[in-house]
């Protein structure tokens, strides 16, 4: 089965004995519930492909650039396993 939406994904998994790909911030909070757990599978050609958008006229703000920064540490560390 696929999908494209995240809420649906996590509510097959939530309902089933499917499993799912995610990063780990894309489903904390159901980890710190106990709901979902992590299955640590680590193949070495796969890596997180990502971008950011933002309007090329405007400043990013402290919380931006932050949060920025956070992704690429989760990058670094997962890809660094």
């Amino acid at each position: 089965m696929t999908t494209g939406d995240q809420a649906a994904a996590r509510a097959i998994v939530a309902k089933s004995n499917a499993f799912s790909v995610a990063t780990p911030i894309q489903i904390e909070p159901w980890l710190r519930s106990g709901e979902f757990n992590i299955l640590d599978f680590h193949e070495p050609r796969m890596k997180i492909d990502y971008g950011f958008i933002y309007r090329q006229d405007c400043m990013l703000v402290p919380a931006a650039k932050a949060f920025m920064r956070h992704v690429r540490e989760i990058e670094t560390e997962v890809t660094h396993l």
